[in-house]
């Protein structure tokens, strides 16, 4: 009869003896076995371990929603301030169209020259209103354009002074003379937007540079731009604001072999933005005149408010507030709006914002 092994081990009866198991334990010493306050003290730790990162991962997930609807506010905020500089360039060149489309009537005799130049505003608005409302409909966003509760703060009268054409800065009916005037006043009293000029050429490198001053009124505190040629390599144009006559900041343009054109408001110079331009900061009412005109040749553009000491402007003729130089020669004027203002709302589920807009005419 054969006997057969139960498992892997076999039958007990066939193993070899060997030492009792509690005679072997008992021979560890004591030190070395885990007592149950060492083994309730690492359980304990485990545990904090795991509760301090649990907490870690609750609070990592905490800040991150914060931040992730902090950063929609801010996208949301950044989106009302880039929608509403959109809508001011619409505006900005609706009322471009507007004034060049009723320029032409500047000798007319009416009761109140730009009274049409107003209702075209009135009756525009709503139809540009609609374009920016349709345009920047969607995603929750609800964008609005409207006229100023009170219109009677709604408009700003000027008129644009231009010399279309090249030719000098000196005073006009004097041009053709052989000693030319250099120096006249162009605006009396009053302040200009939009004040460009492209020089064209200096006439004598060696004379004194061409300025337009910017002289206030009645303090007799003087700003001034001076544009002129260097007369060294490697020849560019250079520009110099001053006040009360001392330097305060200079530019450099391009080659001076090349036209080149000044943008008072946006502190261009040749193109490129010119620091000492953004800092000419004269204080309204001023005169403008040039200075040493008859040294170079160009041309110019800008918008005069209508409004100064004297009151409004007669229906035709020269108003106070551009000098009695412009309209000869190849200077001219044409009624236009100065400036217009107009009611911007946007709004969504995170933004609620409203302001005026001030709109002025651009040139280009």
């Amino acid at each position: 009869m054969v006997t057969r092994n139960r498992g892997r081990g076999g039958d007990r009866s066939d193993r070899p003896d060997r030492p009792d198991q509690r005679n072997q334990s008992a021979s560890v010493p004591r030190s070395a076995r885990p007592s149950r306050g060492q083994l309730l003290l690492a359980g304990a730790f485990v545990l904090a371990v795991g509760i301090i990162g649990l907490t870690f991962v609750l609070n990592t997930s905490v800040q991150t929603t914060t931040m992730a609807e902090s950063e929609t506010g801010i996208a949301r905020g950044g989106d009302a301030v880039s929608t509403r500089e959109a809508v001011r360039e619409d505006l900005g060149d609706f009322l471009t169209t507007l004034n060049q489309e009723y320029d032409e009537d500047a000798g007319v005799l009416v009761t109140d020259p730009w009274n049409e130049y107003r209702d075209a505003y009135r009756d525009g608005l709503p139809y540009v209103a609609r374009g920016i409302r349709d345009h920047h409909a969607g995603s929750g966003r609800f964008v609005n354009l409207s006229a100023p509760s009170s219109l009677d703060d709604a408009f700003e009268d000027g008129f644009r002074v231009k010399q279309g054409t090249t030719d000098s800065f000196a005073r006009p009916g004097t041009r053709t003379n052989p000693n030319p005037d250099g120096e006249w006043r162009l605006v009396r009293e009053s302040q200009v937007r939009n004040a460009t000029f492209v020089v064209e050429r200096e006439i004598d490198p060696t004379a004194s540079a061409f300025q337009v001053v910017f002289e206030e009124h009645p303090s007799g505190d003087e700003w001034a731009v001076e544009v002129y040629e260097q007369p060294t390599t490697p020849g560019n144009w250079r520009l110099v604001v001053t006040y009360n006559g001392a330097p305060i900041e200079s530019c450099t343009g391009p080659s001076r072999s090349n036209p080149v054109r000044i943008d008072i408001g946006a502190a261009r110079f040749g193109g490129e933005h010119c620091r000492a331009l953004a800092q000419l900061s004269p204080t309204a009412p001023y005169h403008v005149r040039f200075e040493h005109g008859d040294n170079a040749e160009g041309q110019f553009w800008l918008i005069v408010d209508r409004r100064n000491s004297d009151g409004p402007p007669p229906a035709i003729g020269l108003p106070p507030a551009v000098g009695p130089q412009v309209g000869i020669d190849s200077t001219e004027y044409e009624r236009v709006l100065y400036g217009v203002q107009a009611t911007f709302r946007y709004h969504s589920s995170t933004v609620d914002y409203e302001t005026d807009l001030v709109i002025a005419p651009e040139e280009t």
